[in-house]
């Protein structure tokens, strides 16, 4: 996990975190924001369960760097099969690639 201090639009300071090292700021970070928010006089916190989407079910989407290795994938394939050539051009030429606009 890489962390950044900031102050104001300018990067003070970054730094990479292990597992073990993130989950301890994660363990030190939750109770103090939890003792920041303040609770209703009289009466304890209350969780409810949020109501089911009505219509269809979101599908589950694969994490994001999943994602994004898939579009830097693509866009590579994209690109070598512009440049790749072909098998009717001359030995020794690469045959032109598709039109653009």
């Amino acid at each position: 996990m890489n962390v950044s201090l900031w102050r104001g639009s300018w990067c003070a300071e970054t730094f990479h975190l292990s597992p073990a090292g993130a989950a301890e700021l994660v363990s030190f970070l939750v109770p103090s924001f939890a003792a920041s928010v303040p609770q209703p006089q009289g009466e304890a916190p209350r969780l409810r369960a949020v109501p089911p989407s009505r219509g269809r079910p979101a599908r589950p989407r694969p994490p994001l760097a999943d994602r994004l290795r898939a579009r830097v994938a693509d866009a590579l394939e994209r690109t070598a099969a512009a440049v790749r050539p072909r098998p009717e051009a001359a030995p020794g030429r690469i045959a032109p690639g598709p039109r653009t606009r």
